[in-house]
This record gives structure tokens, C-alpha cells and sequence, in this order.
């Protein structure tokens, strides 16, 4: 960027003193590879410092919730190619929610209600929280959560929840686009949830990110609550679709993709299917389509648990361990096999996935364990539907 044109070289030009004090005592604090907080990042002056001072292995955490500011702030970002800075559109406070932001040349936030807008709300410690840390405290969290509001209401199937906790956990505290507060914005990322019986964990994360009522999940399975054992499509409470009957959820997924593209949206669809449901004809019969009309905004994750309800796969279709592996390849899919339970590898994963030139779609095979962190359930398989004693959690 040159500078000298900058907004941010005139208000050095015009606030003069005050502005060389705080470049050297900023030069004099900031070291390479420390991580900075910007807390009212405003258009970017202080984070083209320091930019300067934290190189090459520094991070710069950019929060801002200003619409005003916001363009000029991303377009610094941009125009300067930097690639280690995270920016989140919010106020800081001490709630998660919304509230008022009145803009002017010290803009405020206001109550909920008044302000020119209403803007997101964030705790500090949930933004800038290391993300490794963060993403497998959250998944632990989740966990309980589906053990303890399961074993309460007498719910089965909670081994097949627990398998795909870490996937579900890497999509919306990481990798999907979309807004808690609004269901239907436009522009979201789909997921479709075809292996149903595993729903409970999604139930736990969209509960824990306020789009669906916490009393819902808290009384789930029981009279007072409007949630199943199998899912229901509900957008008011983030459910895209209704897969109750196994191998549904991926041809609506291919469907979903494949409309984005004729309407030129760019969001992605996420699926994630089960490796027992694939037996189901319709799954491939989706795939087929989706290859061949280069359905590339389309990423499925399959949760390989190598069970379905009764028995190992192997005892029931497959004939050895690489059997979907070579059936993907044979369908002209380049699958990627991840370690299903490790956090920091499917975001790694997926990440790349979004940003592949490849005109087909994406999979990744995520190696899993059902009943994954219950040890009387991990690999059981008469654990898929029943309910572990007391004595075993």
C-alpha cells in the first residue's frame, strides 16, 4: 500500500506528535511472533504497525463491528496481502447477543434497542482464545452434553453422535460461513445432516450457539420439547432437512449444491453421511450426478466409523477396510482420508478443500470411533442404539 495516500499517513500528518510517541512505544513493546488484540480496529492505522513490529510470525486479531469502518478495513487488509490476520465483525462486551451501534465520528454502542443498527456481540475471551485450545475445549464441551442430556432423558443412539462430534465442532466454530442470529441469511453455508441418528450432537452446538432454544435440547426425546431422535427440517433452528430414513441426505445435498451453481450463489454445502448409509443406492446414484456435472461447491464428509446398527461394515457389504476408498475413486471422486477426532487436521482439511480448483466434488473420509470418549461404547456395536448403566460413564 502506498502510504503516503493513505487515510492513515494524513491523520499521522495531522495529530503529528502523538502519533510518533505511540509508533515508538509500540516499537518498543511489540517482538516477531507475538499475537495482538486490536479491540477497535477502526480502518487498520494500528494494525499496519503492527504489521511492522510482530513479522514474520506474529498474528494480529482485528475487531471491529463499525459498517462504517469495515471497507476501508478490509481493504487494507487486502491491499497489503496480509495473510496473518483474523478479523471478526463485532463489539466486545460482556455477552454474547446483539446491541445498538450509533455511528459518528466516535461511534458508540448503545442498548439493544437504539442505535442506526444493530451489530454482534462477543465475549473477548470466546474471539481470541487459541484456536486449538478453543475448538477441542468446545468439542469436550459438546460431548457432555450429549452424555449427560442423553443419559437424563433416556435418549439412544448416542454412540453414533459422539463419532462425529470433532467434525461438527471443526464446521461451526471454524469453517462454515453463516449467522446465529438469522437462519435464512442468504449467503449461508448449507450442511445437511444425513446421518440423522447422530443428531443429538448437532442438537448440542446449535443450542450452545443460541439458534435453537435451549429448553428444546434440555427436554429433548421427552413431551416437552418438539425435537426427535431422527431430524426434521426446521430452518427456524438451523435444520436444513428432514433424514430420519438413511442415504436421503446426500442426494438433497447434491441438490442444494447443484442449485447454488445454476443461481451463481457462492456457498458451500456441507454433507455429512454415514459410512453404513453409503450401502444405500441413492448415495452413489447422487454422486454420479455430482460428478459428472462438476457439482464443485459441494463438500461431503463421511463419518467412517467402519459400524452400522448391528454389525461392522466388513461382516455386512465391504470386503476389506479400502472398499469405499476405491469405490469413490471408481466414481472419479479424489478422496482425502482425516483423522476424524483431531480438530487441527480437519481444518486443515477442509480449508484446503474450499479453496481447490478441481470442478468435482470433495470428500474426505474421516476416520472415526463410535461411541468415541465412552470407553464401554467405543467399537461395541450393540451400543448403537442402547444406553450405557450409570456405573459405565
Amino acid at each position: 500500500m502506498d502510504v503516503s495516500r493513505s487515510i492513515t499517513h494524513q491523520l499521522l500528518f495531522l495529530e503529528g506528535e502523538r502519533f510518533i510517541q505511540e509508533r515508538f512505544l509500540l516499537s518498543t513493546l511489540l517482538k516477531p511472533g507475538m499475537r495482538v488484540v486490536d479491540v477497535g480496529a477502526n480502518i487498520g492505522y494500528y494494525l499496519l504497525l503492527f504489521e511492522k513490529y510482530i513479522k514474520p510470525e506474529g498474528e494480529v486479531v482485528c475487531i471491529e463491528p463499525s459498517q462504517q469502518n469495515l471497507p476501508e478495513l478490509k481493504r487494507n487488509i487486502e491491499v497489503n496481502k496480509f495473510t496473518n490476520v483474523k478479523l471478526f465483525e463485532a463489539a466486545i462486551g460482556m455477552e454474547d447477543g446483539d446491541i445498538g451501534l450509533r455511528e459518528g465520528i466516535n461511534s458508540k454502542v448503545i442498548d439493544k434497542d437504539h442505535g442506526d443498527y444493530q451489530v454482534t456481540l462477543r465475549k473477548l475471551d470466546s474471539l481470541v482464545a487459541d484456536k486449538v485450545d478453543f475448538l477441542k475445549n468446545k468439542a469436550d464441551y459438546i460431548r457432555n452434553e450429549v452424555i449427560n442430556i442423553s443419559t437424563k432423558n433416556k435418549a439412544g443412539h448416542i454412540a453414533p453422535s459422539l463419532s462425529c462430534i470433532d467434525i461438527l465442532v471443526t464446521l461451526y466454530y471454524s469453517t462454515m460461513s453463516y449467522k446465529p442470529e438469522n437462519c435464512l441469511w442468504e449467503a449461508r453455508d448449507r450442511l445437511i445432516f444425513s446421518k440423522a441418528h447422530g443428531c443429538y450432537a448437532l442438537y448440542a452446538i446449535l443450542a450452545d450457539k443460541g439458534i435453537l432454544p435451549k429448553e428444546e435440547w434440555d427436554g429433548f426425546y421427552t413431551k416437552e420439547s418438539t425435537l426427535l431422535g431422527c431430524m426434521e427440517r426446521k430452518l427456524e433452528y438451523g435444520l436444513e432437512a428432514g433424514c430420519g430414513s438413511l442415504g436421503h441426505g446426500l442426494p438433497i445435498a447434491v441438490g442444494v449444491a447443484f442449485g447454488a451453481r445454476m443461481q451463481a450463489k457462492n456457498y458451500h454445502t456441507f454433507c455429512i453421511v454415514g459410512d453404513g448409509e453409503l450401502q444405500e443406492g441413492s448415495a452413489w446414484e447422487a454422486l454420479q450426478f455430482a460428478v459428472k456435472h462438476e457439482v464443485d461447491n459441494l463438500i461431503v464428509i463421511i463419518d467412517c466409523n467402519r459400524l452400522q446398527a448391528m454389525d461392522f461394515i466388513i461382516n455386512v457389504l465391504d470386503r476389506e477396510k479400502d472398499d469405499l476408498i476405491r469405490k469413490l475413486q471408481g466414481f472419479g471422486l479424489s478422496p482425502i482420508v482425516c483423522p476424524g477426532h483431531d480438530v487441527v487436521k480437519l481444518v486443515d482439511c477442509i480449508e484446503e478443500i474450499k479453496s481447490s480448483p478441481d470442478n468435482k466434488p470433495n470428500v474426505i473420509i474421516a476416520d472415526t470411533v463410535k461411541g468415541s470418549s465412552l470407553k464401554c461404547m467405543e467399537n461395541v456395536p450393540k451400543f448403537h442404539f442402547r444406553m450405557p448403566a450409570c456405573s459405565q460413564i
